[in-house]
């Protein structure tokens, strides 16, 4: 039995309603059916359209914010955009704003640059190991604080920016690697012109999302646990072919791995990539081929 729904077994039913209006009715299928009225069906205020039955546990979605919208944006677009769930598309300038204003405001004596030149020695080491290139450190609204001596990764949602991660750079820096703030619980898409949208790979860092999303779209964790709104964002994609792609190198993350397998599972198929470290390590190439094998 499929747990999402198709489109037409909601789309003609939420006709005529307005937004913010909810409808219950019976759900009837080859797999569902009964007099009781399982199927919920709910507008959205931009539009877009939740669909759920209460009793066998299909989803649906239809709306601007799934990965075809997505991928309209993208195509408009010159460069690499920061894509979010929410099909928000950012620029270097917006994003380090809104983040000097949260973090002037949080941590006193922020002193944030945005030209990866000044980012320091480690600073400019670690974004260069990965083959992050000078335009994808400005649209994504990659900078560096002096002060704290860390890259800053902003995390957006569709309202601005939501949180950031600060990763630690320097070899005596006593901090953990990763300092994850978020004013918000959010999640996000990462996607490049031309990348496929049909298949979306979880990671566990922004990025492996951004390296990655070169090449299909892509969500970061920022942990190994998959959240409710992580969840909901993957059901507005409209993707049901998932990948996991995690730092696998010890049975800890094997059995989150297979959890979050488990999980997906029930919003499509997914595969599990075994390669022992993070997708950030491998080159274009690499990921290309080892996505396209799966």
């Amino acid at each position: 039995m499929s747990n999402y729904l198709s489109k037409d077994e909601y789309l003609p039913i939420s006709e005529g309603m307005t937004e913010g209006e909810v409808k219950r009715v019976s759900h009837e299928s080859a797999d569902c059916s009964g007099d009781s009225k399982s199927l919920r069906i709910e507008v959205k205020q931009d539009g877009s359209i939740i669909a759920k039955c209460y009793r066998c546990g299909g989803r649906g979605f239809h709306g601007s914010h799934g990965a075809a919208a997505l991928k309209r944006k993208i195509d408009a677009t010159t460069g690499v955009p920061l894509g979010t769930a929410h099909g928000n598309v950012s620029s270097f300038d917006w994003a380090v704003d809104r983040l000097k204003q949260r973090l002037g405001s949080v941590r006193e004596g922020a002193r944030i640059v945005e030209d990866i030149d000044d980012f320091g020695i480690h600073g400019r080491l670690w974004i260069k190991q990965y083959g992050i290139t000078d335009h994808e450190v400005k649209t994504y609204g990659i900078c560096y604080d002096e002060e704290w001596d860390k890259v800053l990764i902003p995390i957006f949602d569709s309202k601005g920016v939501a949180g950031y991660q600060a990763r630690a750079v320097r070899p005596d820096d006593k901090d953990a690697k990763y300092l994850t703030f978020y004013w918000r619980p959010t999640s996000m898409l990462y996607a490049a012109p031309g990348a496929n949208m049909e298949r979306l790979v979880i990671t566990e860092d922004v990025i492996s999302a951004i390296k990655v999303g070169r090449q299909c779209l892509a969500m970061p964790l920022n942990s190994t646990q998959l959240s409710d709104k992580h969840k909901n964002a993957i059901l507005s994609s409209g993707v049901h072919d998932f990948i996991v792609f995690l730092d696998d190198d010890n049975l800890i993350v094997k059995q989150q791995q297979l959890a979050l397998k488990r999980g997906l599972d029930k919003l499509g198929k997914c595969a599990i990539v075994a390669q022992g470290k993070d997708p950030k390590h491998f080159t274009d190439q690499q990921l290309k081929e080892i996505i396209s094998c799966v």
